[in-house]
């Protein structure tokens, strides 16, 4: 069977600079240095970056100037510009003077919390999200969800995002780029940042560098530290937007792969009916283990790569697919229309 190629390019990236305005995020000891300022700095160089050796990518930053911005709005910009890639930045900080380096951050919950670089990272989740804290009816935005209570941490763990495959690769892309740096490599790690979990989009938060740490504030107070910081970054940019576009080209001719498609136990009498090997449907989740519950529904589940794909409401008709996707997004709302071709799950473009 012909296999049409898909043009998948990558359009948009939205940067956003953590923090600002009222919220000066983390604060170096001597008070003289705001996270939000160094951060600022970070993302224009990596917008000029983009813009001179990237003309075709439309870059956007949630902000350009010292302006306080709610999460949500942050997450808005970013889903209302159709972007394919979300990058949020900030930097660490701790109460010990040596802790140092630079990590990436991707939505989910640690598998080993021993051996992961920072765990189920409590204090650096608490942090970053605790700007809620500063906004009028946060309750209310953000369902009563409190940085400080560990217990409002269930709601990231209630739905792995649809896409963790992706925001994984451009994580591991940093990791490796980063060495361009005087910044030590701490690695990928997966927390709760409610700003991850609101983006429609492959999204990553970097943590570049540590303001509590002497010698990464010295390199973050220079021109020359911004510089290079931002230009790992690029290259990091680089290389996934390579591999993101050149996934066009397995579509056109798709390679065989070991797949395979496993059924769950049948859904409840009012969850919608699905044909099983229909060609379309609606993807809800990535994960890398087969034991996910899906609620409402009995999703096939496609193994793709090293990742099993949840796909819900299967037909070979797109239109009755897209008639259900409304009620599939009310339970899962970063849910996207899919297409299956040779067990490999595919964006849906039409």
């Amino acid at each position: 069977m012909a296999v049409e190629s898909v043009n998948l390019k990558l359009e948009t990236v939205v940067i956003d600079p953590g923090h600002g305005g009222k919220d000066a995020g983390a604060v170096s000891a001597d008070k003289k240095t705001y996270e939000k300022t160094l951060v600022l700095n970070i993302a224009k160089a990596l917008e000029r970056k983009i813009n001179q050796g990237c003309p075709e990518v439309k870059v956007v930053l949630t902000r350009r100037n010292d302006v306080f911005l709610p999460l949500l709005t942050r997450a808005d910009i970013a889903n209302r510009n159709n972007a394919n890639l979300f990058i949020s930045i900030h930097i660490n900080a701790s109460t010990k003077k040596q802790p140092s380096g630079f990590s990436a951050h991707i939505l989910g919950e640690s598998k080993n919390k021993k051996n992961d670089v920072f765990g189920l990272n409590m204090d650096v989740s608490k942090r970053e999200n605790a700007v809620v804290m500063l906004e009028e009816d946060y309750s209310v935005k953000y369902q009563s969800f409190d940085p400080s209570d560990p217990a409002s941490s269930i709601v990231f763990n209630l739905i792995q995002s649809a896409y963790y495959e992706q925001s994984l690769h451009f994580a591991e892309c940093m990791d490796h780029s980063i060495a361009g740096t005087k910044l030590q490599r701490r690695g990928v790690s997966q927390d709760n940042f409610y700003v991850l979990w609101r983006t429609a989009m492959p999204a990553v938060l970097l943590e570049c560098g540590f303001i509590s740490n002497a010698n990464d504030l010295a390199y973050l107070r220079s021109a020359a530290g911004i510089e290079a910081i931002a230009e790992s970054i690029y290259k990091g940019f680089l290389r996934f937007k390579k591999d993101y576009e050149s996934s066009a080209e397995a579509i056109a001719s798709p390679v065989e792969k070991q797949a395979s498609v496993t059924q769950t136990t049948p859904s409840p009498k009012s969850a919608p009916v699905q044909k099983k090997d229909g060609r379309f449907g609606v993807q809800v989740l990535v994960s890398a283990k087969t034991d996910r519950s899906i609620d409402g529904f009995t999703p096939s589940i496609i193994k793709d790569g090293r990742y099993y794909k949840y796909i819900v409401v299967r037909s070979d008709s797109l239109d009755e697919v897209k008639k259900n996707l409304k009620n599939v997004k009310k339970k899962y709302p970063d849910s996207f229309i899919v297409e299956i071709l040779e067990n490999q799950v595919i964006p849906c473009k039409k």
